[in-house]
Parts: C-alpha cells; structure tokens; sequence
C-alpha cells in the first residue's frame, strides 16, 4: 500500500512525506469519536513498522509450516523486499541469501511455476485458489484482468508489442510466455501466461526474485553475503530461462533481468521508483504516479490528508 499510495523511500523525504495510517490497536478503539480516527504516518514511520513486524515473524514464525501457511522464510523474503526498497542493499542481501541457502525451495521450469495447484517448488509463499475461495481470480483479481476472454478473464491487461524489446537472447523462453487472445470488448493482442487459469495458487515471493535480490544487493552493497558472487545469481535465473550466461555484471543487469523475470508481477514500478529512474516520460516521484487517497476514506476519517495533485 504505501508503494501506490504515498512517495516513494527513493525520494529523499521519507521523513515528512505522509505514508499510512498505522491501525496498531483494536479497530473499534479507534470509533469512539472523530478525533480519535489516525493520522497520516510518514513514509519513513511505516516503513519502521513494516520492518518490525516482519522481524518479529521471522523470531516467531516456525522453519516450516503446514497447509501453505507463513513460515520464517516467507518473513525474511519479505523483509528482503523491503530493504530492497529502502536501498538497504546488504541487508537486502543477506535476507535473501537466508531463504536461499535454507534449500527449502528449488527452482523448476517456468511452465511449472505458474497456473498449478498448490506452491511450486520455487514459491517462497504463495496464495492459494480454489472455487469456493479466490481471492485474486475472482471479481478484481489477476486472473480476471491478465486472462483473455477465451479463457474466461476481461483480458483488459495486453503485452505491449515493446515487451519483446527488452529481451537480449530470443531462445529466452520468458520472451514466448504469451498466447494470443482478445478482451471481452473485442480488442486483439497477446497475454502473459502466468496469469490465465482460475483457481490455481498465485505467488507472491518466488526463489528467482531471492537470487535477483541477493546479486544486487551484494553488486551495490559490495559485501557478497552467502559467499556467492552476483554475476553466478544473475546466471543461475538466466540459465533457468535458457538464455546466455553473461560475462560480466552491472547494477543495470539486475534491474532488466527483474523487468525479465518479474513482468506482470508487480515489480516494475518499485523498482523504478527505488533507482530514480524516468517511467515513461515522468519523473521517479512524479505525483501521478501516486495513487489518490479514496473519496470514501476520507469521509470516513477526516484526518487523511490527500496526495498532491488530487485535491
């Protein structure tokens, strides 16, 4: 949330720019009156929040779990998110490099990575679908939008035809992990793969994202947690998709092979945003490229103050 709702760590003022409102007790102690609804916390304060509580899961949480719940590995790639985020690259690292050296999780096919029953191998933690519960395919959910109309979805999400540009090896098999199709208004193009059938387990944190995570940091950081250097992480995400090892390694390397690895799983923007990087003709802290504070939350809690460019 406050990726889309408030500016980014990388602007430089996480200290006064508003974040979230951090609910931290029972809800119903916040409804005894107006003046008691909560403020606006800054960036910087919901990222102190974010962190603790991910530290504490990942002291309580057990090594493993059942029924595809949490565990302390799912605690510490989150956390590597987070740090990654916040330019803490060798702390970044060194989560990462937890999750992957427990060989709890194995990298497998890509084809096998998505659109199965249950976690793959390489799932860190992922939610999980079926017909009574689907949260995420259903109504709003990826599936609805990423899936063609021939398969059941909206298809109102289309691969721009520039998708192929960022591919350097044409026998990468990310770059063919489309199928053609068209949106339920009729419009043609092609889809990603990995979000086209109904209730199948959907990941949020996978293995690859710990390798990417793991060489960049160390890249930036300059301290190579784990003993392993960034240029064999890169290669070891790239040799899964079957494209050329590289020889050498640059920050910028980690950056599109995300963009490469990570397409249509909300990754691009943050990752932008962290470098200060031009999207699409506007500035990394642009204002439209915050989201609005809803109309209905601010009704309900006149303490919200609204993003620049919305009032």
């Amino acid at each position: 949330m406050v990726n889309l709702f408030a500016k980014p760590w990388s602007d430089g003022n996480a200290a006064a720019n508003p974040g979230l409102p951090l609910v931290l007790k029972p809800t119903y102690s916040y409804d005894s009156s107006a003046a008691g609804k909560p403020s606006r916390a800054t960036v910087q304060q919901t990222y102190s929040q974010i962190v603790a509580d991910l530290t504490a899961a990942a002291a309580l949480l057990p090594s493993s779990n059942s029924d595809f719940r949490a565990d302390v590995y799912s605690a510490h790639a989150m956390l590597s998110r987070v740090y990654l985020n916040m330019g803490r690259y060798a702390d970044a690292a060194a989560h990462a490099d937890t999750v992957i050296a427990s060989k709890n999780f194995a990298l497998t096919t890509f084809d096998k990575t998505f659109n199965i029953d249950g976690n793959s191998t390489e799932d860190v933690f992922a939610i999980q679908q079926n017909t009574q519960s689907n949260a995420g395919t259903a109504n709003n959910g990826l599936t609805t939008f990423y899936s063609p109309y021939e398969t059941g979805g909206r298809g109102d999400a289309q691969v721009s035809p520039l998708y192929s540009g960022v591919f350097d090896d044409p026998n990468d098999v990310r770059l063919g992990f489309v199928s053609p199709g068209s949106s339920n208004s009729g419009f043609t193009g092609d889809y990603t793969n990995k979000w086209v059938k109904f209730f199948k387990a959907i990941p949020v944190i996978r293995l690859s994202e710990m390798y990417l995570t793991r060489g960049e940091g160390n890249l930036r950081a300059g301290s190579p947690a784990g003993g392993t250097q960034p240029l064999t992480d890169i290669n070891t995400v790239r040799q899964r998709a079957g494209a050329a090892a590289l020889t050498t390694v640059a920050a910028a390397d980690f950056v599109e092979e995300r963009f490469r690895e990570l397409a249509f799983e909300g990754d691009r923007l943050s990752t932008l945003r962290r470098i200060r990087a031009d999207i699409t003709g506007l500035d990394f802290d642009n204002d439209k490229l915050v989201l609005p504070i809803p109309r209905t939350e601010i009704l309900a809690n006149s303490h919200l103050v609204q993003n620049p460019g919305y009032q």
